[in-house]
């Protein structure tokens, strides 16, 4: 789907070299792990107050509420970098797939954050 290739897009952007690991060697894409985040809103992975606070900056978002999305799943991903690199593909879809218990707060910082870098690289592209 169009949202799995943004995804794909960032994780290539702002990590090149988990994307290669992911993708091309693992051929482990985001329609085996992040679809699920998706179309659920991530209500499989997170406990209720940790949603509240997910679907609040969501909500909250002054861009495109799509965006914060995709990004809050890259940030996912690029949260669990060392893990993944060391992962071969069965180790790798099961971490994405039944994510480890995490502060929910360090994924939408780090989202966040990621918004700010695509601001930056964006401003850059223009000069």
């Amino acid at each position: 789907s169009g949202m799995m290739n943004k995804v794909s897009q960032l994780l290539r952007g702002f990590d090149a070299v988990l994307w290669k690991h992911l993708e091309e060697t693992l051929q482990l894409s985001p329609q085996l792990y992040a679809f699920r985040w998706v179309t659920t809103l991530f209500t499989q992975e997170f406990v209720l107050p940790d949603l509240v606070a997910i679907w609040d900056q969501m909500i909250a978002e002054d861009g495109s509420r799509r965006d914060f999305v995709l990004r809050f799943c890259a940030a996912m991903v690029l949260l669990q970098r060392d893990s993944l690199l060391k992962s071969d593909f069965s180790g790798a879809i099961k971490l994405l797939q039944n994510y480890p218990a995490s502060e929910v707060s360090d994924i939408i910082r780090y989202s966040l954050q990621l918004k700010d870098y695509r601001r930056i690289i964006v401003m850059d592209d223009d000069d």
